[in-house]
């Protein structure tokens, strides 16, 4: 009895270690919701569509728009007190042309109340110069550069009669292609409140004008005039374009607690 009673003495310290290691990690005890992004694609006052419809610039050039889409990456919910939660592997592909992509989840947030939202219009630089990845980095989704093993962050193709053309068509094409290190662009909104919660998974809606690729209110320098740019494949038109958007192509409307 005595030596089974100091051998039971000797394991009661490790069962309770155990115990309590278990419960310190267990990170199921940690309570998750979700946030979502509504998309909404505009030019200007109206809707953003792809038969032909024809939209007018500032300086009066018209255009046309055959596509439009681009990566979102690195979402982050920020906190009162200047922290942020900073969502794992948050890569996603918007095409304004496929209804499916204009509503984004971010999964596994932390249950608190978030004042704002930040995320990029690109990839990061470590992941843009790692090679075909998967899922919306899959290199089929058509956002990227074999030559250059590297992702197209913005892509905008359309027509314009203003773009230089040959003396028998009527338009030019656009080429806006935004990519390579360096044009990645922020965009941080103000979401206040923004309550992720048991019974509360809010959604961010988000109106995304494509005309502010062109036309920037806060620097008219940096519109572009179609008859002198184009074509931008990269090079040195991009960041411009980057500039553009990243100053007025996405626009707060609501938080929505659902």
């Amino acid at each position: 009895m005595n030596l089974r009673f100091r051998a039971w003495a000797l394991l009661l310290p490790l069962v309770a270690l155990a115990a309590g290691c278990e419960k310190d990690a267990d990170p199921a005890t940690v309570a998750t919701g979700s946030v979502a992004l509504d998309l909404t694609h505009v030019v200007g006052t109206a809707p953003l569509a792809f038969d032909g419809t024809r939209y007018t610039k500032a300086d009066g050039q018209t255009f046309q728009v055959t596509k439009f889409k681009y990566l979102l990456s690195n979402v982050q919910l920020l906190r009162a007190d200047g922290t942020a939660y900073a969502a794992p592997e948050s890569y996603y592909l918007v095409d304004a042309a496929k209804t499916a992509t204009l509503h984004l989840v971010v999964p596994g947030v932390p249950l608190a109340d978030y004042t704002g939202l930040r995320f990029v219009v690109g990839v990061d630089a470590a992941r843009n110069t790692a090679g075909a990845q998967t899922g919306a980095l899959d290199p089929n989704n058509d956002l990227y550069w074999d030559w250059t093993a590297g992702y197209v962050f913005l892509k905008m193709e359309g027509t314009s009669p203003q773009a230089p053309h040959p003396a028998a068509a009527t338009e030019g094409g656009l080429r806006f292609h935004v990519g390579d290190n360096g044009t990645q662009r922020t965009i941080t909104f103000a979401a206040a409140p923004l309550a992720v919660s048991a019974t509360q998974a809010p959604t961010v809606h988000l109106r995304v004008n494509v005309l502010a690729l062109f036309d920037n209110a806060g620097a008219p320098s940096k519109n572009i005039d179609f008859s002198k740019i184009s074509d931008a494949m990269g090079g040195v038109s991009a960041p411009l374009v980057a500039d553009n958007y990243a100053a007025g192509l996405f626009t707060l409307e609501r938080v929505a607690s659902n």
